[in-house]
């Protein structure tokens, strides 16, 4: 039975599973948006490639074209690749999140935190991921998360027992 304003064991696996639902929602967005990002970004054609090139003053850096077409597409494949981990460890903790571990809450915070930093990327379809991760975050805040968090970890703290605590007994009666 629920305590008095407490959401309800339903109340709190819905919430969950819609937190759940919005981390999976995000690392798709994600990946979807930065694959098609990465194919746009190597099919720049030369020379619109060569004119960046020499507003960068690229000559003068001792960088030849070649050299900097290859660190544009090193940085592109990079960039693609710490996208797909993050959306995997969003789906990491998207699926461990139903199953009450706390961590999965504190590790898809700071992913999806990393999500929001998509704004730098710029481009309209940046707005949908950070739109997604910041209804990710307040989904996994809400009370009826946290009181299933909270149901779902409850330890034996070493410190305290039904008699009350155990001075000096850190392992129990």
């Amino acid at each position: 039975m629920a305590a008095f304003g407490a959401p309800s064991p339903l109340q709190q696996r819905s919430a969950v599973r819609s937190a759940s639902v919005l981390m999976f929602a995000t690392a798709a967005a994600e990946l979807v948006i930065a694959v098609i990002a990465t194919i746009v970004a190597l099919a720049i054609p030369a020379d619109a490639l060569r004119e960046l090139y020499d507003q960068a003053s690229g000559s003068s850096s001792g960088m030849s074209f070649a050299q900097f077409r290859q660190f544009i597409s090193g940085f592109v494949w990079f960039a693609l690749a710490c996208v797909v981990v993050n959306a995997a460890v969003l789906v990491v903790c998207g699926i461990f999140l139903p199953k009450g571990r706390r961590w999965a809450r504190t590790t898809g915070t700071i992913f999806l935190c990393l999500t929001i930093g998509s704004v730098f990327s710029g481009g309209l379809f940046a707005l949908v991921t950070i739109a997604l991760a910041v209804a990710a975050i307040v989904a996994l805040f809400r009370s009826p998360v946290t009181a299933f968090l909270a149901a779902q970890n409850q330890f034996a703290n070493p410190y305290s027992g039904p008699k009350g605590p155990s001075l000096g007994n850190p392992y129990g009666q």
